[in-house]
C-alpha cells in the first residue's frame, strides 16, 4: 500500500523526528539564553547611559512610569529635564530627585507654559 519500503519510511520518520527535536532544542536554548541575558547579566553589565549624553527628557515625570523613569535615569547618572502638566507636582518631583539622587534637574517645565511659548513664537514669526 505504501510507495516506499518499510525501512525507508522508518528512517524518514526518524529524520523528521530528529529534526523536530533539534528545532525545539534550539528554540528552548535561545529563549533560555535571552532570559539569562535579560534577568541575570543585566544586573552586572549596565549600559553606560552617559555615552548618549548628559541629559534625559522625561515626560509625565510626576506620576507612575514617568516618575520611575526619572528616578532610574538620575540614579544611573543622567541629569533630568522634567516635563508634565502640573507645576506643583513637578516642583516636588524635582526636589525629590535632587535630594535622593543628587542630580541636576532642569525645569520643571509645565506643558502649558511650553505650549504658550511655542504659540507666541509661531505667531510672532
Amino acid at each position: 500500500m505504501f510507495l516506499f519500503p518499510n525501512i525507508f519510511q522508518n528512517s524518514v520518520f526518524a529524520l523528521i523526528g530528529a529534526l523536530t527535536c533539534l528545532y525545539y532544542l534550539i528554540k528552548f536554548s535561545w529563549k533560555l539564553l535571552l532570559g539569562i541575558r535579560i534577568y541575570v547579566l543585566s544586573k552586572f553589565w549596565r549600559t553606560d547611559l552617559t555615552y548618549f549624553g548628559e541629559w534625559a527628557v522625561v515626560t509625565g515625570a510626576t506620576n507612575g512610569i514617568g516618575k520611575a523613569y526619572a528616578h532610574e535615569l538620575a540614579r544611573r547618572g543622567l541629569n533630568i529635564v522634567l516635563i508634565s502638566r502640573s507645576l506643583e507636582k513637578l516642583n516636588a518631583t524635582a526636589k525629590e530627585i535632587g535630594r535622593k539622587q543628587e542630580r541636576r534637574t532642569f525645569g520643571p517645565l509645565s506643558l502649558w507654559h511650553l505650549f504658550l511659548a511655542a504659540i507666541q513664537k509661531w505667531t510672532t514669526g
